[in-house]
């Protein structure tokens, strides 16, 4: 009879172990994102043994404030599910700009996203049923560090060419109504005179 329990509990302690030992764990985190600053990326990391299959994300709460905060996640779309997720390994997006996530657009500078909650899911690769979890997520652990109320480079790049054709849209107006003109001076006037050139010359001649 000893035998006999010491086996069942042995039994037991085994198949524990080898659950473990494929069990997944889904966690979402932030992390900065790696070309630049002020981005910030969510990520959906595998800290367990094994890997996750099927794995999804969804926002139960807080989404209301995301527009206010310029979120680029779109979070109302319907997504396939992540295939695999390798234990060790992540899958990250760009969720927002550093400095957008501190100053909402109709509130007080300094202001930080309110934290929100994701319902991760996922499946081990042995097992049919979903495990569901739910994470709350807070962006104010940034507060006050270097670089994450800075404007990302390409963010910036793309607002100065986009500044700078406007200025030259804006120029190409002015000048229009004189490239059409061009210089009849002749040696004997005493003043530059103007004649109002063709856009699109004949063949075999100018235009006047």
């Amino acid at each position: 009879m000893a035998i006999a329990i010491l086996t069942y509990h042995l039994w037991r302690e085994n198949k524990a172990l080898r659950k473990m030992s494929s069990e997944a764990e889904i966690v979402p985190h932030f992390e900065t994102h790696p070309d630049g600053t002020g981005g910030l990326n969510l990520c959906l990391s595998n800290v367990g043994p094994g890997p996750a299959m099927d794995v999804t994300f969804s926002i139960i709460s807080g989404e209301a404030e995301f527009h206010r905060y310029g979120v680029i996640l779109d979070h109302s779309k319907r997504r396939s599910a992540i295939t695999l997720v390798p234990s060790g390994g992540k899958f990250s997006f760009l969720f927002g700009i550093g400095y957008q996530l501190f100053n909402p657009k109709d509130g007080d500078a300094g202001e930080p996203l309110k934290p929100f909650q994701v319902e991760v899911a996922w499946r081990t690769s042995k097992d049919v049923n979903i495990v569901k979890k739910v994470h709350t997520l807070d962006v104010s652990q940034f507060r006050g560090l270097p670089g994450m109320m800075n404007m990302p480079y390409a963010l910036q790049s793309a607002l100065e060419l986009k500044a700078m054709n406007q200025q030259l849209a804006a120029l190409t107006k002015v000048l229009a109504p004189i490239v059409g003109f061009v210089d009849a001076t002749k040696p004997e006037n005493q003043s530059r005179q103007k004649a109002k050139g063709n856009p699109e010359p004949k063949e075999g001649g100018g235009g006047q």
